[in-house]
């Protein structure tokens, strides 16, 4: 589990936010009026979702909420989300599912005792009691990818796949049905992420971000393969993005 949070917002009019993709998993468990996403990789797509998971992702969604905003959320790595869902994560990669598609009656049980509980700290005892017996109930993931998602995270991405198929005794293409399993992505992808999303977060956390310095620190050849990497992953440039950012961490418009 990356962090989890609970959350209430309401606005005189709806917020849109464009949600950048972060190589993680998220569990939303609603109790507002839910939830609309597109897809701008499918033409825009819009579908309504109350309680969902967002499966790993390599471009960004459309998110707004329906009506005033309540929910939980819960950010899982991807082999937290395949321990805790029990399926392999291809089926939820690029994808966004109902809760109870993957949870089944439970994601209903589980949203009532969210919802009834007096506050959010009884909430997240819940939700932290429900990881931890799937957890522990589930078996391990590949000791292989486990090694190799620590690899990437250690470097930011920065590993060549082939280093890590080596070190695994194995082919690249074994490595990617492994990753496609565990991960749901192929291994350069989720390498390319993690350096991406390492970016994101050394802009947001400076006040007037040096686009220069950033693309050096994190590996990128230069700024112009930056500026189209993150065009790649966020279907806008840096300079877009800094200018939608709403305040306080409040996320991005679309």
């Amino acid at each position: 589990v990356r962090d989890y949070q609970g959350y209430r917002e309401s606005a005189a009019q709806p917020i849109v936010r464009r949600e950048l993709p972060h190589g993680g998993v998220v569990l939303i468990v609603d109790f507002g009026a839910g939830w609309n996403i597109g897809a701008p990789r499918a033409g825009h797509t819009t579908s309504s979702f109350h309680s969902f998971v967002a499966g790993i992702d390599d471009f960004a969604s459309v998110v707004g909420a329906a009506g005033p905003a309540h929910c939980l959320q819960v950010n899982l790595t991807p082999l937290g989300a395949r321990q805790f869902f029990g399926i392999g994560m291809h089926a939820l990669a690029r994808r966004v599912v109902s809760l109870d598609a993957v949870l089944g009656c439970d994601a209903g049980r589980l949203a009532d005792r969210l919802f009834q509980a007096p506050d959010w700290s009884s909430r997240f005892d819940i939700v932290e009691a429900l990881i931890a017996r799937r957890v522990a109930d589930a078996g391990p993931v590949l000791p292989g990818i486990a090694w190799a998602w620590r690899a990437l995270e250690r470097q930011h991405g920065l590993v060549r796949i082939g280093a890590l198929a080596r070190q695994l005794d194995c082919s690249r293409k074994h490595l990617g049905t492994m990753f496609r399993e565990e991960i749901g992505l192929p291994p350069k992808t989720v390498a390319s992420l993690m350096r991406f999303d390492r970016a994101r977060r050394l802009m947001d956390a400076a006040r007037k971000p040096d686009l220069a310095r950033i693309a050096a620190e994190t590996g990128y050849a230069d700024q112009a393969h930056f500026n189209r990497d993150f065009k790649t992953f966020g279907g806008i440039t840096p300079g877009a993005y800094l200018r939608a950012r709403l305040p306080d961490g409040g996320g991005l418009l679309a």
